[in-house]
């Protein structure tokens, strides 16, 4: 079973991006925010890119989808 969560990425500092979870306080409207809101985790992810050409890809205040799949 695989899990999707939409995050916005908070921050860049140095090599660490800051993301969290997007949140939509009205979780009866029709956005796909507020499908996210209701069915996946919340919280924060934080990660170190050693790599300038990854690290480039990121931009505070754009969304993103993170897949969670297990790991063979």
């Amino acid at each position: 079973m695989a899990v999707r969560a939409k995050v916005s990425c908070e921050g860049i500092e140095g090599n660490s991006v800051t993301f969290r979870t997007v949140y939509e306080p009205d979780v009866e409207k029709d956005t796909e925010n507020a499908r996210f809101t209701k069915a996946t985790p919340w919280g924060e992810i934080r990660l170190g890119i050693d790599n300038p050409a990854a690290l480039e890809q990121f931009e505070p205040g754009k969304s993103y989808y993170v897949d969670f799949t297990p790991a063979e």
